[in-house]
């Protein structure tokens, strides 16, 4: 195999994995509210992926603060549905800055 041939296929196998690594390894928005992930969700959230709106009513209640920022940022840019999620779970929770 030649050497300009060698990268791209290394490269290519690399991110075969790193996708596989990264499908066998996430939660459903369900699994992660029921353990209170609350970093979980935020990090569904902000990927602003299918499942945000989920994970924005899930971090709505949950009610931790944590979640103020990222709920607060996708109200404002996420859009859609994600969007709309995001402004009722930080109108309809509990949660409160400190």
């Amino acid at each position: 195999m030649g050497q300009a041939l060698a990268r791209p296929l290394a490269l290519l196998a690399a991110a075969a994995l790193l996708a596989a690594a990264i499908a066998g390894c996430s939660a459903s928005v369900s699994e992660l509210k029921a353990k209170g992930d609350v970093d979980g969700l935020i990090g569904i959230l902000r990927g602003f992926g299918d499942d945000a709106a989920a994970a924005a009513t899930a971090l709505g209640d949950i009610g931790d603060e944590r979640a103020i920022t990222a709920l607060a940022d996708a109200a404002a840019s996420a859009g859609g549905e994600t969007s709309t999620e995001a402004v009722k779970a930080l109108a309809g929770s509990t949660i409160r800055p400190p």
